[in-house]
């Protein structure tokens, strides 16, 4: 008989506490505003370091603000933003994420120069990466197919 008792008030405690344990892992609109402020910071890091072009910038920044308008839709709208709607955000930002990361990587640098479609690096300078000025064309006029 003790035991059952025992068993039973352990039970209960622990459905008891089973709500507010679920609480704490329940997406909440906190985390996607922190999540909205370290994308934007890694942003303006990538924007000072060189890594980001303008138009990466830019383009990352606008998806930014489409995500915080649509999060003030969400709590204009009904008071809260549901879990759906949380979740909506979360792929958003996901999204921008893995945006930011391959546009940090990409080999990019702002103002450095570009590469062509044969994969060779210039500069604003009409330089190669060998050092010497770009000569795509033949000595019959015809652009270099680079076969």
């Amino acid at each position: 008989m003790k035991k059952i008792i025992l068993g039973l008030a352990a039970t209960a405690a622990l459905a008891a506490a089973m709500p507010a344990a679920a609480q704490s892992f329940a997406p909440s609109l906190r985390q996607v505003n922190y999540r909205e402020a370290q994308l934007n910071q890694q942003i303006r890091y990538g924007a000072q370091r060189g890594a980001l072009t303008g138009y990466e910038v830019r383009d990352l920044r606008i998806k930014l603000a489409e995500v915080d308008r649509l999060e003030r839709y969400y709590v204009r709208s009904g008071g809260y933003a549901s879990y759906q709607e949380i979740a909506v955000l979360n792929r958003k930002l996901d999204n921008i994420a893995y945006l930011l990361r391959v546009n940090m990587r990409d080999d990019q640098r702002r103002g450095d120069g570009w590469r062509d479609r044969y994969g060779r690096w210039h500069d604003g300078y009409d330089r190669n990466n060998d050092g010497y000025p770009d000569n795509d064309w033949n000595r019959d006029g015809y652009p270099d197919r680079g076969w």
